[in-house]
C-alpha cells in the first residue's frame, strides 16, 4: 500500500493556511478524525491528499503501533468522511516529520490529513473554446471549432480541467503582437493547467503571426521526494514551431 504514495521527510509540518486547502486532526498514534465536519467536498476538485505522521522511531519496525495498521486506518476513517477520495485519481503523499528524537516530542507533533483541492467551473461536453477573441473575429459569442487537430486537443484538454474561466494570457497576447521570439515559461500543474494551455492554445490558433518562438514546461519535480536545487527534473523544453511536441504536455 505505501508504493501507492510519494513519501516527503521535512523536519516539521505547517500549515500555510491555503485557503484551498482543508486539514483534519487525527492526533498522535490515532485514526479517528476528530474535525471531520470540516470538509465538505461539493464542488471541489481534489488534487492531492498529504497524511501526516512524525518519523518516530525513524526505523518503523521499533514502532509501538503498527505503522501500516496505523496508515489503513486512516484511510478507512477518511473515505468514511468522503468515499470519493477513493480514487487514483488524486495524488497521494506521505509526509514525515524528522524533528523529533524522543517520544514525548513526536507526540506534540501534528498528525493528521491535509486535503489540497480547488473549484472546478463546469463545462458543457461538447463546449470547445467561446472566447470570441480567439474563436470569432466578428467578435460574437457563438463557439466555433479550432481549426486545426492541436488547438481542439488542447482546447478539450483546458475544458476538462475547469474550462477558461479568465482569458488573462489570451488577452495579453493578443495585446501584444510586438512580441518576436518570446519565451513562455509556464506552470504545468493541475490548478495551472487552464492558464499554461491558453498560451499553448493561441499559439496553435495564429501559427502564421505568433511571436512565440519557445515553451518551458515545469512541474513539481517529477515527483521526485527528495528534491536536490538544480538536479530535480520535471522541466521540458520545446520549441514552438514544433506545434504537435509543444502540445504534447496535455
Amino acid at each position: 500500500m505505501e508504493n501507492a504514495f510519494s513519501v516527503i521527510k521535512l523536519p516539521v509540518y505547517n500549515h500555510n493556511k491555503n485557503p484551498h486547502s482543508i486539514v483534519l486532526t487525527n492526533g498522535y498514534a490515532e485514526s479517528e478524525i476528530k474535525n471531520k465536519e470540516l470538509w465538505n467536498g461539493a464542488g471541489k476538485k481534489v488534487d492531492s491528499i498529504k497524511i501526516i505522521f512524525t518519523n518516530y522511531p525513524a526505523d518503523k519496525n521499533f514502532w509501538l503501533t503498527d505503522y501500516h495498521q496505523l496508515l489503513a486506518e486512516r484511510l478507512k476513517a477518511l473515505f468514511t468522511v468522503d468515499h470519493t477520495l477513493n480514487t487514483t485519481q488524486i495524488a497521494y503523499q506521505l509526509l514525515l516529520q524528522t524533528q523529533c528524537k524522543t517520544d514525548s516530542e513526536a507526540r506534540n507533533m501534528f498528525h493528521g490529513i491535509e486535503i489540497v483541492f480547488h473549484y472546478p467551473i463546469p463545462v458543457k461536453r461538447n463546449e470547445l473554446v467561446t472566447d470570441s477573441l480567439i474563436t470569432n473575429p466578428n467578435k460574437t459569442t457563438e463557439p466555433i471549432a479550432p481549426p486545426n487537430a492541436e488547438a481542439k486537443r488542447i482546447s478539450g484538454f483546458i475544458n476538462s480541467n475547469g474550462g477558461i474561466t479568465d482569458s488573462t494570457v489570451i488577452k495579453i497576447l493578443e495585446r501584444h503582437k510586438e512580441w518576436k521570439k518570446a519565451l513562455v515559461v509556464m506552470d504545468w500543474t493541475g490548478s495551472m493547467y487552464p492558464y499554461g494551455g491558453q498560451a499553448v492554445l493561441w499559439h496553435s490558433l495564429n501559427l502564421k503571426t505568433s511571436g512565440l518562438k519557445y515553451f518551458v514546461f515545469f512541474n513539481d519535480g517529477n515527483n521526485e521526494t527528495r528534491k536536490k536545487i538544480g538536479r530535480t527534473g520535471g522541466i521540458y523544453f520545446e520549441r514552438a514551431e514544433n506545434i504537435k511536441k509543444a502540445c504534447k504536455p496535455a
